[in-house]
């Protein structure tokens, strides 16, 4: 078209709740345009693209060129973004120092970076360690249009997680009791309670994660209705009855909690768990929960963890009605 600018491009254009969702179809597709960087504009969200889109609005908008930094080879990998805060995971032959500068030269909005060197205590803390730029742990996070506040000092956060959390709002529906059992500042909670009528129990044993999900709650305007509880969920489970879904987001820790979730859960309930293992472990973990009445109605890779193990999310559902079946079997 005569005159029209060369800067211009097919964008994707969501809500800031489907932002999340969409960037991770697009990528999976193959079709995201990492050249350009995503934007706002009026209330919406343009994501750029390269390629045939199927299942979403497109519009040829003025893109905005992402001047990427090319890491050295050594460098290779990716590193979390919190709010303005950069996590660092460390490595063998990484220099975090010099590639904590090298993020802080991309003026790409991050202004600290830090080194993660693994997470620790039954409360799930990052020991991080401060590399570059000002040493302040809280931030404000935004992530499929609601924002968190994060100290990553004394909580656990993983913003890896946000398209599993708009899978679990795209599963949950408006009157459901809903228990987020290791809820941490509450990603999974805000989320849920934000665009559902439905009734949250938030627990953690962490008071610091509590006390940043209190004041999250107050940074977002819900639909639904959250209760903080801080204590053991172990404990707290014994008081949960007839729950209609539950999540269990504790990767390395979740199967001990397994039986307090079943017995609070709802026959046709659901819980949404979290784990971190082996292909063959989670087979046999699939197995387990078959026996213990539950019906596998999903299993999904999250994302790698080492080169043997990987986070798993099963949606489990409790089919009290299967089970007596097979009783009756095998008798």
């Amino acid at each position: 078209m005569q005159g029209q600018s060369k800067n211009r491009s097919e964008h994707v254009v969501v809500e800031p709740i489907h932002a999340q969702y969409a960037i991770h179809v697009l990528k999976k597709s193959g079709i995201y345009d990492t050249s350009r960087k995503v934007f706002h504009r009026e209330g919406l969200v343009y994501i750029p693209v390269n390629g045939k889109v199927e299942n979403f609005k497109t519009i040829l908008a003025e893109g905005v060129t992402n001047e990427r930094w090319r890491y050295p080879h050594k460098y290779t990998g990716s590193y979390d973004v919190i709010g303005d805060i950069a996590i660092i995971h460390f490595r063998k032959g990484i220099d975090p120092s010099d590639l904590a500068e090298r993020i802080l030269e991309r003026k790409n909005g991050i202004r600290s970076v830090y080194l993660d060197r693994g997470i620790k205590g039954e409360e799930r803390l990052r020991s991080v360690e401060f590399l570059a730029g000002t040493d302040d742990p809280v931030t404000l996070h935004k992530e499929n249009g609601i924002v968190l506040k994060v100290n990553i000092s004394n909580v656990y956060f993983s913003p890896r997680l946000a398209t599993e959390r708009m899978r679990i709002l795209r599963k949950s529906r408006d009157g459901e009791n809903i228990v987020d059992m290791f809820a941490g500042v509450g990603p999974f909670s805000i989320l849920l309670a934000k665009n559902l009528s439905v009734t949250v129990t938030s627990m953690d044993i962490n008071r610091h994660a509590i006390d940043l999900l209190r004041e999250n709650i107050s940074l977002n305007r819900l639909k639904g209705k959250i209760i903080p509880v801080m204590g053991d969920s172990s404990v707290l489970m014994d008081d949960i009855h007839d729950a209609d879904r539950i999540i269990m987001n504790l990767p390395h820790g979740s199967m001990s909690f397994i039986e307090k979730a079943s017995s609070a859960l709802k026959n046709g309930g659901s819980i949404h768990y979290y784990e971190i293992c082996t292909p063959r472990d989670m087979e046999e973990r699939m197995e387990t929960f078959r026996r213990m009445c539950f019906s596998v109605e999903g299993k999904r890779e999250v994302h790698g963890y080492s080169p043997q193990e990987i986070m798993y999310a099963l949606d489990l559902r409790k089919d009290m009605a299967t089970c007596y079946k097979n009783e009756e079997k095998e008798k």
